[in-house]
């Protein structure tokens, strides 16, 4: 009779272990392959931006603000699965970096103005939108030497969104977040 409880108990325990595995081993319904980005080439469609309590769409594609005559010029990025990525505006200029995904965060190594910066990121894909968070809820007030190179990055573009559509930042803005859509053509 002990023997049989013990093979029962076993088989409870070998059970229990087997599905517990299995389960950790399934991929997430909403985790990102690397194939969904490649063979693509997608287009900077909109910034959507949240100052404090109040969010903004701006979209890129739209004309010059007549009131600055400022653009903001769009950029195809092209995902190579040799682990690098072609950054093109609308000028023709090509920048190549390096880039990895893991977690549903993508890693690039931008090169702004002989500067370094390895910016990690969430991404999400749903339909042909690719949406890259670069900054949530990023405290404005902090010094500048202590943002993360995705929140120095999307403060470059916010400084860009706001010359153009004159955003209303000011001294009193406390908090900022920034999701770039990139469109696949």
């Amino acid at each position: 009779m002990s023997f049989l409880r013990s093979a029962v108990a076993i088989l409870c325990i070998s059970t229990f272990a087997f599905v517990s595995c299995s389960k950790d081993d399934e991929k997430p319904d909403n985790q990102i392959n690397r194939t969904e980005l490649i063979g693509k080439v997608w287009r900077t469609y909109s910034y959507e931006i949240k100052l404090d309590d109040k969010a903004y769409t701006v979209l890129v594609d739209s004309p010059k603000n007549k009131t600055t005559n400022y653009p903001i010029l769009y950029q195809d990025w092209t995902f190579s699965e040799n682990g690098t990525v072609t950054a093109k505006d609308e000028e023709g200029d090509e920048e190549t970096s390096t880039w990895s995904l893991a977690n549903n965060k993508l890693s690039i190594d931008y090169s702004i103005e002989d500067t370094e910066l390895k910016v990690e990121a969430p991404i999400s894909i749903e339909g042909n939108l690719l949406k890259y968070k670069l900054a949530d809820n990023v405290d404005l007030n902090k010094k500048e030497d202590s943002f993360t190179a995705s929140e120095s990055l999307a403060a470059l573009y916010l400084l860009q969104a706001t010359l153009r559509d004159q955003l209303p930042v000011s001294q009193n803005t406390k908090r900022m977040s920034l999701t770039i859509i990139y469109k696949a053509k």
